[in-house]
C-alpha cells in the first residue's frame, strides 16, 4: 500500500511541476475588498499585514472621533480607525462580526474596522474610475465596478502622523 501512495504522490508532483504561475495569476493587482454596511471598500494588498476579528479597543482621551481606541499588538500601540466615522457614514454601530484590518503605510501601522471581509479580488488600473467632476476626498482614489471605493492608505496614514498616541 505504501508503494501505491508514493506512486500517486509522484504523479501528482509531476503534474504540479508542469503548471505555470501564469495559470493561477490573473492580470491586475490584488485588493482586499471589505464591507462597511452598506458601502464597499478596497485596499491594495501591498499595505495589508493581517485581518483579525474585532477585539476590545482601549479608549485614549483626546483622540479624534474616528479613532475609537487602540489595540496593543506585538508590543506596539496600534490606532484603529472607524471608517464609518471617518467618512461620516450613516451606518449601524459595531457588531460582534466586525473585523480589524491591520495595515502599514510609510512605516506606520494602524487598523481599520470592517463589518465584513468580502475577499481578495483582482482589478486592473483600467477598471479604476476617477471622475474629475466628483469632489472625492483625498482618501478615496476612485471607484472600481459596483461602487467599490479604493482607499488611499497613504493619505489616511499621513493624517494619522499628526496625532500622538
Amino acid at each position: 500500500m505504501t508503494g501505491l501512495k508514493e506512486k500517486i504522490l509522484d504523479e501528482r508532483a509531476k503534474r504540479l511541476k508542469n503548471i505555470q504561475e501564469k495559470d493561477f495569476v490573473q492580470s491586475g493587482d490584488y485588493y482586499l475588498v471589505f464591507i462597511i454596511n452598506p458601502d464597499v471598500f478596497a485596499i491594495h494588498v501591498s499595505h495589508l499585514l493581517e485581518v483579525g476579528k474585532y477585539q476590545e479597543l482601549f479608549h485614549v482621551p483626546l483622540l479624534p472621533d474616528y479613532i475609537p481606541g487602540v489595540i496593543f499588538r506585538s508590543g506596539k500601540i496600534i490606532p484603529v480607525i472607524n471608517i464609518k466615522t471617518y467618512f461620516e457614514l450613516r451606518t449601524p454601530g459595531l457588531t460582534s462580526s466586525d473585523h480589524v484590518i491591520f495595515l502599514e503605510a510609510d512605516g506606520l501601522i494602524f487598523g481599520l474596522l470592517a463589518d465584513r471581509i468580502k475577499g481578495l479580488f483582482t482589478f486592473s488600473d483600467e477598471e479604476l474610475f476617477m471622475n474629475r467632476e466628483l469632489s472625492l476626498p483625498k482618501e478615496i482614489k476612485g471607484y472600481f465596478q459596483n461602487d467599490i471605493a479604493l482607499l488611499s492608505i497613504e493619505n489616511i496614514a499621513m493624517k494619522l502622523r499628526d496625532i500622538s498616541f
